[in-house]
């Protein structure tokens, strides 16, 4: 039998600041699909700047009056030039919605002369079928009620700078108000050159860019990596499944911000799966709070909480976010370390994402940073116990800047000394063991015993503890005392 053995870890924070992470990571395989609508994001603010709501378009007041065979110039955005151009489209479909106006389907000339077998009757009865019956209630359900009014879909050969994305779909604000650029119409545009109307990746982009649609009209002021995160989450509810490159791309880069946006597909990724996590455990009218309030960021979904009843914050479901990306593990503490949606299929998923670092030797020392709105993943291996691995998660729970952290490790008991934390660094740890499939949870590090064998009771202060003590329950210990590690 291995002799069991543990280590001394000194974990030294040091609250820092410095510019945001810069990293970048390509799609997983072949494109990956991306939204066009953040990158129109100053345009939008810009709009609201100079005209509020004075030059919105007026179409609830009836419906337009446009016809199968009619053909218009439609002003769309080039991507890879940065500027506005005008192209000619085809009306193919007009479906009647039920409510007194109509989804206008139009095909880009040049797309439909390219390749009209893309563009047959079934696919577009389908996609007004789709639009109809599925996106258009559900998205109703979760986001709240769209803008009354005709609404146009346009198919179309989105130019966009290449490389390993491509532009699948994009709502441009623009047209929601009657300025120069605009189509005066409530409208989404849709790929398919690169994409394939009809499929799964082309209904699954409907759907997140149509959440924009209802967004903009709801909180136009609305931070990108909030309305990302709830387009991505549409998508799901909608019933195409995740967009796979999104979740694998985060979770090969877990650091990963939150709430910092660099528009790379990690970015996709973290918002997403948060978002989904936040359906999840709060319910779907919290998710339609949050766009109907007119919060942004933080405080936007701290109000939505708020307002639903939760007495949580976005702080303390990160904490516990943050270890369901790396456990994902609904059996334990009552489902809060682990997702219900299913990730069959995804290599890389929650369950299994790339750790920081791996320490397997000892003595070890190292330093890291932990973006905003992230966390880092430290894992320690042969332990030589029931519990032979654990896996230190420092996380930030702020947004004015980077956190810095170091650490050394010896053998000896297995305690946590620590300094530094506080209000805008903590860290959780996990204990796992070959031989012992229940991990165990250890939430808010703090010095204490040997954490790989049982302490029955725990021997530190639990949070009625601290409060009866006249401490704050989540605050550090005043003086640099020394408590364990306590499970939640």
């Amino acid at each position: 039998m291995k002799k069991p053995f543990s280590i001394l870890l000194l974990l030294l924070v040091i609250l820092g600041f410095s510019p945001g992470w810069t990293g970048t990571l390509s799609a997983a395989s072949g494109k990956a699909p991306i939204s066009g609508t953040p990158m129109l994001r100053e345009q939008k603010l810009m709009l609201l700047r100079d005209y509020g709501t004075s030059a919105r378009i007026k179409t609830e007041k009836g419906i337009l009056a446009d016809t199968e065979g009619d053909t218009i110039l439609f002003y769309a955005y080039n991507f890879g030039t940065g500027s506005y151009y005008q192209t000619s489209a085809t009306c193919r479909k007009i479906v009647a919605l039920g409510t007194g106006f109509n989804l206008n389907i139009y095909v880009e000339d040049a797309e439909w002369a390219r390749d009209p077998t893309r563009f047959t009757a079934a696919i577009l009865e389908g996609i007004g079928n789709e639009y109809k019956n599925v996106i258009l209630p559900t998205e109703t359900t979760y986001f709240g009620t769209p803008p009354t009014g005709d609404f146009t879909i346009l198919l179309m050969d989105i130019k966009d700078s290449g490389g390993d994305t491509y532009v699948s779909g994009y709502f441009d604000s623009t047209n929601e108000n009657s300025v120069s650029n605009s189509n005066n119409r409530h409208m989404i545009y849709m790929d398919s050159k690169e994409g394939t109307p009809g499929n799964t990746t082309f209904y699954g982009t409907l759907a997140h860019e149509f959440q924009h649609f209802i967004h903009y009209n709801s909180d136009p002021f609305e931070n990108t990596w909030v309305e990302e995160g709830l387009s991505g989450l549409a998508r799901y509810v909608c019933g195409y499944s995740h967009q796979t490159s999104h979740v694998v791309a985060f979770s090969q880069a877990p650091t990963t911000s939150l709430t910092y946006w660099e528009d790379d597909l990690a970015n996709y990724g973290a918002t997403y799966l948060f978002m989904l996590y936040l359906s999840e455990k709060y319910e779907a009218a919290t998710i339609r709070a949050i766009v109907a309030n007119s919060g942004t960021g933080i405080s936007g979904i701290n109000n939505a909480l708020y307002s639903r009843g939760y007495p949580v914050t976005v702080n303390d479901i990160l904490k516990n976010w943050v270890v369901a990306n790396y456990l994902n593990d609904s059996s334990i503490s009552d489902g809060r370390y682990g997702y219900a949606a299913s990730f069959s299929g995804i290599t890389d998923a929650p369950g299994n994402i790339t750790v920081t670092t791996t320490i397997s030797s000892y003595t070890a020392s190292g330093s890291g940073t932990v973006n905003k709105y992230a966390a880092d993943y430290i894992k320690f291996t042969d332990l030589g116990d029931t519990y032979n691995i654990f896996v230190l998660i420092p996380y930030s729970l702020t947004e004015s800047g980077i956190q810095n952290y170091s650490y050394t490790g010896s053998l000896g008991s297995f305690i946590l000394s620590l300094s530094g934390l506080g209000s805008n660094l903590e860290a959780n740890g996990v204990k796992q063991g070959t031989s012992n499939p229940t991990p165990v949870v250890l939430s808010r590090a703090a010095s204490g015993k040997d954490l790989l064998h049982p302490q029955p009771p725990c021997g530190g202060f639990h949070r009625p503890a601290r409060i009866l003590e006249g401490l704050d329950p989540r605050g550090p210990l005043p003086g640099g005392g020394s408590l364990p590690l306590c499970p939640e």
